[in-house]
């Protein structure tokens, strides 16, 4: 699924820009539910309530378009 080129770059998903696979995490990263490649520019939030022992919380996950609520 990961739509790989030459020399070790990947392409956004959402916009098309290509990427170095070196920068994973400072430029883009996978999106947590699908882990299509999405760059800063294109990624977007969500906000998931977690149950924890004695109360609850937020978590964030990275998504792309195509998953934000």
């Amino acid at each position: 699924m990961v739509p790989k080129t030459k020399r070790g770059k990947v392409k956004c998903s959402d916009c098309g820009r290509i990427l170095l696979m070196k920068d994973q995490g400072l430029k883009w990263d996978k999106c947590q539910v699908c882990e299509a490649i999405i760059c800063v520019n294109c990624m977007w939030y969500n906000r998931i309530r977690k149950e924890g022992f004695h109360s609850y919380y937020y978590d964030v996950v990275r998504v792309c378009r195509n998953h934000v609520i």
